[in-house]
């Protein structure tokens, strides 16, 4: 089926036909069988044009006991007049109550056509890609997602319903994984392998429609992706190995969120490569580093994550270093040096400073002027201390 990309949005007409069963109100469906059987004369004649095996099931169609087949309702707008077409496609489209896939699959309620390709469509696409996925099992699309976080589970959930309609989504804890699941309703895997097709183990990929897309809808396929396979490091206590990383099975998704990445002026790192031993999967990665890159992280996508959220804001915090005024930091250095000696690297620490020349400095000038003094230790490391102050 064709996807209106230029649009970005499915239209009930761009449905399978053979796979698509609609309910409408009453009034509508009566209004409709009955201009068909105006134009075939009889009840009898549409029943065979329609290819309805007997008049009695052509009744229940009309009085609404069945879901229609889309391929039925095509016959029928093939039956009515040109001039009249387009009057009964805007009465279905207004009129229809509910709409499913083959069997006894769950319908969606008052779908909501057309189905437009937004940021909540885009965050879908980027959970169904991190933790979900799409396939086909026996003609069926099943689409699931699967999260620790019951929070992105219940916002996963209101985002199909915001995009789809009224629908039960059927929801269970893995205890094996330790997660909870979702599978959605065939009609709704249906509609999302329309736009996103199979997705699923080394099938996973970006779609046309996010790599062309604007920004915001970039950002918010970003978000939902780094929510699911996304960690930040805050890294040691003086600062070094700070990062956000993801990783992700296959490595065509990778590149492709790296491509994004850059057009957001973020600089992503090396794509490196690890196996879990335990289920010999192989996995790639990349980071991204450095205060600038963290704070455009946070300003363009952020996470909905609570607990990486709280992370990138410590993070960015912990860049929030003290400003000293002219010697403000030789004052702060004879502070540090009256409570304990200490050595270049723990003085830089205390400064909240990377172990550089400008302390090197404060330091050397503070002897200079008779104030502190030095020795090396054991280790061949100086160690300085007050010259009012006995040495320890």
């Amino acid at each position: 089926m064709i996807f209106d990309i230029m649009n970005n949005e499915i239209t009930l007409w761009d449905m399978p036909d053979n796979r698509v069963y609609i309910k409408m109100n009453e009034t509508a469906i009566k209004e409709i069988f009955r201009l068909a059987v105006n134009i075939v004369k009889t009840k009898a004649s549409l029943a065979r044009k329609l290819e309805i095996k007997s008049i009695r099931n052509l009744y229940s169609y009309i009085y609404g006991d069945y879901f229609i087949p889309l391929k039925m309702v095509k016959r029928i707008l093939d039956i009515i007049s040109s001039e009249q077409r387009i009057c009964i496609i805007d009465l279905i489209e207004k009129n229809i109550v509910a709409i499913k896939s083959l069997g006894n699959s769950k319908p969606i309620f008052n779908p909501k056509f057309p189905i437009k390709f937004n940021a909540k469509m885009s965050k879908i696409t980027g959970h169904i890609i991190g933790d979900g996925g799409i396939y086909n099992l026996n003609g069926t699309y099943v689409a699931h997602y699967s999260n620790k976080s019951n929070f992105l589970i219940n916002a996963f959930k209101k985002d199909i319903i915001d995009i789809f309609g009224n629908t039960d989504i059927y929801t269970f804890y893995d205890k094996r994984k330790d997660a909870y699941r979702i599978t959605l309703p065939s009609i709704v895997g249906l509609i999302l392998n329309l736009v996103l097709r199979k997705q699923n183990d080394q099938s996973k990929h970006i779609p046309k429609i996010i790599l062309n897309a604007d920004k915001k809808i970039k950002s918010s396929f970003l978000k939902a992706l780094y929510d699911d396979e996304g960690d930040v490091s805050l890294g040691s206590s003086d600062g070094g190995g700070r990062s956000i990383g993801l990783s992700q099975k296959n490595k065509k998704v990778i590149d492709g969120i790296k491509k994004i990445l850059k057009e957001f002026r973020i600089t992503p790192g090396k794509t490196g490569k690890s196996t879990d031993y335990r289920t010999m999967t192989t996995y790639y990665n990349f980071a991204i580093t450095g205060k600038h890159d963290f704070e455009k992280f946070a300003k363009e996508i952020s996470f909905d994550h609570s607990e990486k959220k709280e992370k990138i804001k410590i993070m960015l915090k912990s860049y929030q270093i003290d400003r000293y005024k002219k010697g403000e930091m030789e004052n702060k250095i004879i502070e540090l040096l009256s409570k304990n000696n200490m050595n270049f690297i723990d003085i830089s620490k205390c400064l909240k400073r990377r172990p550089e020349h400008r302390i090197r400095k404060k330091l050397l000038n503070l002897e200079k002027n008779n104030i502190i003094a030095s020795e090396k230790n054991i280790n061949g490391f100086k160690v300085y201390y007050l010259k009012s102050m006995i040495k320890l």
